[in-house]
């Protein structure tokens, strides 16, 4: 189990702030990369990063289904990148 796996099970849980902290610190990075990567503006990157850990922290009850938080994570922020790239054309 890699130290993301086990900070997700700590925070989903006992709703470890710690553990969430952890998490975003070791993802933020490599999530805002990926979007740079598909050539979204650094804008929407970081605004669908918050969004996505935003979501993740108030929806904490929700998610005891995700096993993967990593891919989770990524095809979250793709699926918000392509969201806010929407909303942003009109």
């Amino acid at each position: 189990m890699s130290s993301i796996e086990a900070y997700w099970e700590k925070y989903l849980l006992k709703g470890d702030e710690k553990s969430f902290s952890a998490i975003y610190n070791q993802m933020a990075n490599d999530l805002y990369g990926y979007g740079l990567s598909f050539g979204y503006r650094e804008e929407i990157c970081k605004d669908a990063l918050q969004d996505v850990f935003y979501r993740l922290f108030i929806q904490r009850d929700k998610l005891h289904h995700v096993e993967n938080i990593i891919a989770y994570l990524f095809r979250s922020y793709r699926n918000r990148l392509a969201d806010l790239t929407r909303i942003d054309r009109r």
